[in-house]
């Protein structure tokens, strides 16, 4: 793993609820045709909190198998059962991902001893690599820099940190603290139009939601940067910063980036569940109106 783009992939169901395997094969194919860098599956974007366990390891195995190493896969192991955790985590070792993927504890507020602690405990039963994944809007705590220094010294399996923060400044100063002693270390923005700040603050790029539906797009912005390719660079993140507006059409980000998945040609059921609410005529239009502003630019 490295720097680049790293895709949180939606998680594709029928109607009925049950998990469409044919177009999450399709999908994750068209991701890692266009040159992503990874994919993460079951992390928020892919509704990891509203899924059995027996279904999450059937994904995860069908798609790793599809994926035979053309690119890193990543898998969110969060859970509210620690045990959860640990039974998923070995058996993504066990299934041939790349690495798995932790947010902090949620529901009840914790404190970072407790949270330490938390991730102490993966650290030491899921012998695989291991991503934190800092979500504060979500989880009610945030990790802290030092704590995630203390834990990347005493355990070389944590190989990198997802931060969805909306406020660069926080990843800054994860990237210089953690940085100055794991060189190695992977610090990823979790809003696509950081990309360029959290390279230019030391980082690796980013793990977004737009590479589902505009991956070569993102691609693309990432090569531009790797080869100082400025003018390509500043239309791409013209680009993204349009199309960051699909987050905010529809109550739950998800059901937005579905629905654009679905516009930009991939024939799709949009069924997103709960809390999600039925994605009307009227938020396909202003999604389709977003994306063709991009296509525009």
């Amino acid at each position: 793993m490295g720097k680049g783009i790293i895709v949180p992939c939606i998680t594709i169901f029928r109607e009925d609820g049950s998990i469409d395997y044919e177009h999450m094969v399709q999908h994750t194919e068209h991701l890692i045709q266009s040159g992503v860098d990874g994919i993460l599956l079951w992390g928020s974007l892919g509704e990891f909190y509203a899924v059995s366990m027996e279904e999450k390891k059937k994904l995860v195995q069908k798609i790793v198998q599809n994926t035979a190493k053309r690119t890193q896969i990543i898998v969110g192991i969060s859970s509210c059962s620690m045990n959860e955790i640990l039974e998923f985590g070995q058996y993504c070792k066990s299934a041939g991902a790349d690495a798995v993927m932790v947010v902090s504890p949620y529901y009840f507020t914790a404190v970072q001893d407790g949270i330490e602690a938390f991730f102490s405990r993966i650290a030491e039963n899921v012998d695989m690599p291991i991503f934190f994944y800092n979500f504060p809007d979500r989880t009610g705590n945030s990790l802290e820099s030092d704590m995630i220094v203390r834990l990347v010294k005493r355990y070389p399996n944590f190989v990198g940190l997802k931060d969805t923060v909306d406020m660069i400044s926080h990843t800054r100063e994860l990237i210089l603290k953690i940085k100055e002693i794991r060189p190695d270390f992977l610090v990823y923005s979790g809003f696509d139009e950081y990309y360029c700040s959290n390279r230019l603050a030391g980082g690796d790029g980013i793990i977004g939601g737009l590479g589902n539906i505009v991956p070569e797009l993102m691609v693309r912005m990432h090569r531009a940067y790797e080869e100082n390719d400025f003018l390509t660079l500043k239309l791409c993140g013209k680009k993204v910063a349009i199309l960051m507006g699909i987050y905010a059409v529809t109550p739950l980000f998800i059901s937005g980036v579905k629905v654009a998945v679905k516009l930009q040609g991939l024939d799709i059921s949009c069924y997103t569940n709960s809390p999600a609410v039925e994605v009307t005529p009227e938020v396909r239009e202003r999604v389709a109106v977003i994306l063709r502003t991009a296509e525009a630019v």
